[in-house]
This record gives C-alpha cells, structure tokens and sequence, in this order.
C-alpha cells in the first residue's frame, strides 16, 4: 500500500505541484515581479519549487486513492489552492510571525492576491496531475473525441453570444486581447469553441443534470 502511495500519490503530486508552481511564476514574471540578481537567481528559484512539490506531493496523498476523472480532481486542486492560502497565509505565517491568526476580514484582503495565485497554482496542479493518470490509465477514443467535439460547438455557441452582447454595447474590440488583423469577432469564437473543447475533456464521456454541470461551467468559465 505504501509502495502504491508514493507511486500515484507522492510522486506525480509533487511533479503537478512543481509545474503549478512554474506556471504561477511564469505569470509573476510577465506580470513584472521583481527577480533575483543572477548570482543568487539559482537559489530563489530552487526554494519557491522545492515548496511548490512539498505542497503538491500533500494534495496528491489526498486524493491518490480516489478513482475520480480529470474533472474532479481540476475542482479539488482549486479547493485545495483555497485551503493551502487559508492554512499558510491566514493562519500558519501569523502565527510564526507575530503569534496571532489573520482570521479577519482586513487580512483576507490584504491576501487576496496570494489566493489568486494559489487558485492558479491549484488548477495547474490538479490538471497536471489528471493529465499524469490519463497517461498511465486506459484511453478513451471514440467517446472522448465525440465529447470534444460537442464541447467545441457548445463553447463556439456561447462564444457567438458573448460576442453578440459585447458587440451590441461596442466593447467587443476594446475586450479582445489584441490578435493582429483578426477581427475581434473571430478571436471570441476561436476562444468559445477552445474552452468548450477543454470543459469538454473534463468531463469525457459523463452524462449528468443540468445543475452540476451549471455550477461546473460556471466555475470553469471563472478559471478561464
């Protein structure tokens, strides 16, 4: 059972943690977070990774025993990114700090960026470590291209409307990130049918009611 463990768990946990935490500092950097000085950019790169696979390794011991598909665990690594920014900086940092909890509402604020980017790291993680048990599981052919393919059309559907709506309020140019000489229009369903696609590869093949996959797409679109 140990051996089972550190071979589904422990491993491929901290391998989706390490990517979530690139990802994430990939994103701090074209954001123009400030960087180390080549002397020392070594060290203040293996810290924040050595941590990022610490935290991933714990989220994959959480879920190695769970037979769940990629959807489920997308959803528990961002309620996971919930919880490490509740558990490190509301609770644990203070504590080491000044001896005392942030459970207020003035230290969630000051926070909250931190839980943008463990939300980021969360959904990396979780989608890396989804894709690592699609890799060492059996495939999915012809219902999982059917789903991608319905998943498309769905996103190209809902992109037209969006569109449509910015359109109508003369905002679709000013709300498309900037694609050269493409029409604004086209971006907005290229996007659509994208996203569709990739909601679609979260739930391959699953057939459920109109309320979960409601509140399931609306969380996606969020993440998006």
């Amino acid at each position: 059972m140990r051996v089972e463990m550190v071979r589904r768990g422990l491993v491929p946990g901290a391998v989706a943690g390490v990517v979530g935490g690139l990802g994430v500092g990939l994103i701090m950097a074209r954001l123009g977070s400030p960087t180390a000085a080549p002397p020392v950019a070594a060290v203040s790169l293996s810290v924040p990774l050595i941590t990022a696979a610490l935290v991933g390794a714990g989220f994959g011991l959480m879920v190695w025993h769970q037979r769940s598909g990629p959807s489920e665990i997308f959803f528990w690594g961002l309620g996971y990114g919930v919880f490490v920014w509740f558990l490190g900086p509301l609770t644990l940092m203070p504590l080491l700090r000044q001896r005392t909890l942030a459970w207020d509402v003035r230290s969630a604020q000051a926070a909250f960026p931190g839980l943008l980017g463990l939300l980021i790291f969360g959904a990396i993680a979780g989608l890396t470590l989804a894709v690592l048990r699609w890799a060492s599981g059996p495939r999915m052919s012809g219902v999982f291209q059917g789903s991608l393919l319905r998943g498309a059309a769905s996103g190209l559907f809902a992109g037209w409307i969006v569109g449509r709506i910015l359109d109508a309020q003369h905002q679709l140019p000013a709300w498309v990130v900037p694609a050269g000489s493409l029409p604004p229009l086209l971006v907005v369903l290229a996007s659509g049918a994208i996203a569709g696609a990739g909601f679609a590869a979260l739930h391959p093949g699953l057939l459920e009611g109109g309320g979960p996959a409601l509140v399931r797409g609306t969380v996606y679109g969020f993440f998006c």
